[in-house]
């Protein structure tokens, strides 16, 4: 039994301080790490339509597309569109990678798909790290956040003229 219990309210507080915030940073992390995976699924899945309805990416507008090049996305586009989304989340750009059938989106990547029953994976994986709980943990603590989808190609390429059967 304690005979002097001066300060000891003082020390309780502080211990009840340290664990209020320990739990409050746990919680805004996991908020934020919702947030971010909410943000990867959603890219991935812009990025899955985007492909699928153009059967694939370039820079060039392909032959017989849609409303021509008002309606297509460009590699170059789709590559910073992604970057502005991502950067938005939280992500730097080193953080997250893209993959199109494991080609790594860039502003240069060039994917045909003329096989309508050809599958197209797009996966998207980024590195989140912990950005209060960090501070109270003895280690560093990073996690690969990864997002799939699988499309199949929309549009069909015509390589010559339409011929009418009489």
């Amino acid at each position: 039994m304690i005979k002097n219990n001066k300060g000891l309210i003082s020390i309780e507080v502080v211990i009840f301080a340290l664990i209020y915030i320990i739990i409050l940073s746990f919680f805004v992390d996991i908020s934020m790490l919702v947030w971010k995976y909410n943000s990867v699924s959603r890219v991935t899945t812009y990025v899955a339509r985007v492909v699928s309805r153009q059967s694939g990416i370039s820079n060039y507008v392909p032959y017989g597309f849609p409303g021509g090049s008002s309606n297509y996305i460009t590699a170059n586009n789709l590559y910073y569109q992604v970057l502005d989304i991502m950067k938005n989340a939280g992500f730097k750009s080193d953080e997250w990678n893209i993959y199109i059938n494991g080609i790594k989106l860039s502003p240069g990547t060039y994917l045909e798909f003329r096989n309508p029953e050809t599958k197209i994976l797009v996966e998207l994986r980024a590195n989140y790290k912990w950005a209060l709980t960090k501070n109270f943990l003895p280690f560093y603590y990073t996690k690969t956040i990864s997002s799939k989808r699988i499309v199949y190609p929309a549009f069909r390429f015509r390589d010559g003229d339409i011929q009418f059967i009489k």
